[in-house]
């Protein structure tokens, strides 16, 4: 777990901001921080911690939010982003019983088949509300290969093939 990421979380817990952060964060990983551009530039040694702070402070964040990349510049670790975000999104999926389950298929799939699938797994994942996020991979012979918290589910045909040509 990036301590980082729970450190934040615990903050905006114990200031009712969960909402507020998690909003300005997925904006924020959705465009500034999509260009690495901007995460170099944060991390250089070149540009002042002052210039820094007005770069976060123009972004206009809850004010832990930007506290916490204020931090990560002036320490040289904007880099950790890339771990930080994406836990501090599963601590959010978490907090409000999300299942996130990445579905990998050689096709998009429909909201009937998504419908399907989520009634399928329902079970597996009780006092939960699962959310499916279909990603379509043209390598796959068929089937689906499905991923949650990074455990693979594979009911793809490659690797049934693949499983068929080990035990030969």
């Amino acid at each position: 777990m990036n301590s980082y990421a729970k450190a934040l979380m615990d903050i905006a817990v114990e200031n009712n901001t969960v909402d507020e952060i998690a909003y300005q964060f997925d904006e924020l990983n959705d465009s500034v921080f999509t260009q690495k551009k901007w995460l170099k530039m944060m991390d250089s040694p070149m540009v002042s911690k002052e210039k820094k702070d007005q770069y976060i402070d123009a972004l206009g964040l809850n004010k832990h939010l930007s506290h916490l990349l204020k931090m990560l510049a002036e320490n040289k670790l904007m880099y950790l982003y890339d771990e930080i975000y994406p836990e501090w999104v599963r601590m959010i999926r978490e907090k409000n019983k999300i299942a996130h389950i990445n579905v990998y298929s050689v096709k998009d799939l429909n909201q009937k088949q998504i419908d399907a699938l989520t009634k399928r797994l329902q079970p597996r994942f009780k006092k939960q509300t699962i959310e499916i996020h279909v990603k379509v991979r043209e390598n796959l012979i068929g089937g689906l290969r499905m991923v949650y918290q990074g455990q693979s589910l594979d009911n793809s045909i490659a690797h049934e093939l693949e499983e068929l040509f080990t035990t030969l």
